[in-house]
Order: C-alpha cells, then sequence, then structure tokens
C-alpha cells in the first residue's frame, strides 16, 4: 500500500500497478504516490471530457428537435392559412356566381319587358 497517499476509505483498485509502481522506500513511496494522483488527474480531466461532449451532444439533439418542431409548427401554421384562402377564395367564387346568375335574371327581366313595352307600343 502507498504510504504517501491517504486510502483508508478509499481502497486502490483502479490504477494499474505499472501505474502506481513498487513502493520500497520512502522516495519511491512518494513517487508513486505522485504517479497515482497524476493518473488519476488525467483519468478524472478524460471522464469530466467525456461527459461534457455527452452534455453537449445532448443538448445538440435537443435543439434539434426543437428546430424540427418549431419547421412543423410552421408547415402547420402555413397549412391553414392555405386552407383559409382556399375557403375564402370558394365562398369568393360563390358570391361572384350568384351575384352573376342574379345580373342575369335581371337582364332576363329588362329584356322581357322591353320586349312587352315594344310590343304595346306596336
Amino acid at each position: 500500500m502507498l504510504k504517501w497517499l491517504d486510502l483508508k476509505e478509499n481502497p486502490l483498485t483502479y490504477p494499474p500497478e505499472a501505474v502506481v509502481g513498487l513502493c520500497n522506500n520512502d522516495t519511491k513511496c512518494r513517487e508513486c504516490a505522485v504517479q497515482v494522483l497524476d493518473f488519476m488527474r488525467k483519468e478524472n480531466a478524460a471522464q469530466e471530457k467525456k461527459r461534457q461532449k455527452e452534455l453537449e451532444e445532448k443538448r445538440a439533439k435537443k435543439e434539434a428537435l426543437k428546430r424540427e418542431l418549431e419547421r412543423l409548427e410552421e408547415m402547420e401554421k402555413m397549412e391553414r392559412k392555405r386552407i383559409k384562402q382556399e375557403e375564402k377564395a370558394r365562398e369568393k367564387a360563390k358570391r361572384r356566381a350568384e351575384f352573376e346568375e342574379e345580373l342575369m335574371k335581371q337582364k332576363k327581366q329588362n329584356s322581357e319587358s322591353q320586349k312587352r313595352m315594344i310590343k304595346m307600343a306596336v
């Protein structure tokens, strides 16, 4: 066990023996403790980097989903607008047809009235 590294509550099982080295004397034991701490710092940094990368990927996915949702909402909005415009156009065409039909009836009535007046005048 490393004399210069307090492992009472945390027995050292993770780093390989090559990292720990031999603890034959006081100087070697200090070097081993420093090596283990360096190794653990590097491992911690690697784990933190991995965690940050995962968080960034998660954020990117969330952002992509948000953009997709916004895109779908915009498409839905445009579809509702298109449907509304089509309904307006149909209503306008219907009113126009009714107007033209009424106009034709009036012309026919005027024509018939003129014919009767001509017959009466003759």
